[in-house]
């Protein structure tokens, strides 16, 4: 499915600084962007590393935005979305600002992964990096994610979103820079780029197109952030925390937890209860699992028959496997630095996407060998 919007990037918030040429090439250009793949992204990046038994967030991306979108080529929100309640359409632009726009920035600087800068910092040698609050509004809310690019640089990246104009999103890029300076380290840097970036999406009613927009409002702030650290840690808590979330989200919950509460400089022995479930799923064949070994995770048809008389325009399921190269390195491994230290070594510098049906399925393959599918039908009636 793939709906068009505009790319706008804020060249002069880089002071005398050049941008990157990616970026502005991608300027004032109008891109095709797949809103499934986006969607299994916001799901994700949303999803908590740690399993707490609050489900609803796994799969929310995928389970409520789709059928909010119109059907229109531009990336808009249809008419009965108009009606929903204001604090549901906040929480809607945060996460799809996620969604969108760590979708853009991984494409052009070939990012794999980008995890929460929150739990990386808690993996990482402890005291060494000073949070100016735990807020988790307000412009002392530390950026969103970290993620590692295609040349071993690391990227900082702080996401906005809202439904009401472009104006606003150029207010909320604004909180965002501010939001940026809150996480420091006592000197030097190791963020090649350190960017804030936003998603508008037009309600029904309104008439300006939808954009993503990127700037970055000073390079002082490059030397903020991940100092006195070797870059080696630093991958090793990337991909830690991104395979926690993305077992998380396969249905995994003892493996996730350790992974997120291990710290970087302890080996973190596996349970037992840990090599449970790792066994369990690698030997327990599951009922909903289909002639490829994709687990079901939900299917928007069952809950349709929970509820006589609402009818969505369309069907999704959604699915997760582990891959073979996974479980293995998951089976043999002693301890937490196991598998880090392999992950390290085997890690694939891109996700590969793959797409059948003209989009209706579409498929993402983590470097960390998680793969992800959803598929989207048209329901009947629709």
């Amino acid at each position: 499915m793939l709906k068009k919007l505009e790319v706008l990037v804020d060249a002069t918030s880089w002071g005398a600084a050049s941008p990157p040429a990616a970026l502005i090439a991608l300027n004032k250009t109008t891109r095709q962007v797949n809103v499934v793949q986006a969607l299994i992204n916001t799901a994700q990046l949303t999803r908590p590393p740690k399993v707490t038994g609050f489900h609803l967030s796994d799969y929310w991306a995928c389970l409520r935005y789709l059928p909010a979108l119109s059907n229109s080529s531009w990336l808009e929100l249809c008419k009965d979305w108009d009606s929903v309640d204001p604090h549901q359409k906040t929480v809607m632009s945060d996460e799809l600002g996620m969604g969108f726009s760590a979708q853009l920035v991984s494409e052009v600087f070939n990012c794999p992964e980008f995890v929460d800068t929150i739990y990386v910092m808690r993996v990482l040698h402890p005291g060494k990096f000073s949070l100016s609050s735990g807020n988790k509004r307000g412009p002392k809310k530390s950026p969103d994610f970290i993620a590692e690019d295609g040349s071993g640089n690391f990227v900082a990246l702080e996401c906005k979103g809202t439904q009401t104009s472009r104006k606003e999103l150029l207010n909320a890029l604004g909180r965002g820079a501010k939001q940026k300076k809150s996480l420091t380290a006592v000197a030097g840097t190791r963020i090649s780029h350190s960017l804030v970036a936003g998603l508008f999406i037009p309600q029904w009613s309104n008439v300006n197109r939808a954009c993503i927009h990127v700037a970055d409002p000073t390079w002082s702030e490059l030397d903020t952030l991940l100092a006195d650290t070797e870059a080696i840690n630093i991958r090793k808590a990337i991909i830690q925390i991104g395979l926690a979330k993305q077992l998380a989200l396969a249905g995994f919950v003892e493996l996730p937890n350790l992974l997120s509460n291990t710290g970087i400089e302890y080996f973190g022995e596996l349970t037992q209860r840990v090599r449970n479930e790792i066994n369990q799923y690698a030997h327990v064949k599951s009922q909903m699992m289909d002639a490829d070994g994709y687990r079901l995770a939900f299917d928007t048809a069952e809950l349709r028959a929970r509820t006589p008389g609402v009818i969505a325009q369309r069907q999704v399921r959604f699915f997760s496997k582990v891959t073979e190269d996974l479980l293995k390195i998951l089976r043999e491994s002693e301890t937490v630095e196991d598998i880090r230290g392999e992950l390290v070594k085997r890690q694939r510098r891109r996700p590969l996407i793959s797409e059948k049906d003209n989009g209706s399925s579409v498929g993402l393959n983590t470097m960390l060998g998680v793969e992800f599918r959803a598929d989207v039908a048209e329901s009947e009636g629709s």
